[in-house]
C-alpha cells in the first residue's frame, strides 16, 4: 500500500501592484485589493491612470490616496525599491 503525503503551503505576497486599464471597474479593483490585503499582502498599489492617482493599501491601515505621484516606494516591504510612474500617470 502506497501512502501519499500532502503538503499545504501558504504563500503571502508582500507587494501587489494593480494597474487599472480603461475597461476595468475601479470599484472591482478596490475590492480585489482589499481582498489581497485581508489575505496577507503587506503593501498594495492600485495605479489609476484615468484619474492620475494611486491608492496605497496596507494591512490594518486606511487607504492612502496620492494625486499624480511621480514615483512609489517599496517602503519596508521592498527597501530601496522605487517605481517611476513617468509615462504611466
Amino acid at each position: 500500500m502506497k501512502i501519499s503525503k500532502v503538503v499545504m503551503v501558504s504563500v503571502s505576497i508582500s507587494l501587489e501592484p494593480l494597474l487599472r486599464s480603461e475597461s476595468d471597474s475601479l470599484s472591482k479593483l478596490q475590492e480585489k485589493m482589499r481582498e489581497y490585503i485581508n489575505n496577507g499582502t503587506q503593501l498594495g498599489w492600485l495605479i489609476d491612470p484615468q484619474n492620475k492617482r494611486v491608492e496605497i493599501y496596507r494591512f490594518q491601515r486606511d487607504v492612502e490616496v496620492l494625486e499624480n505621484p511621480t514615483n512609489l516606494s517599496g517602503e519596508a516591504v521592498l527597501p530601496g525599491f522605487i517605481l517611476n510612474l513617468k509615462g504611466v500617470l
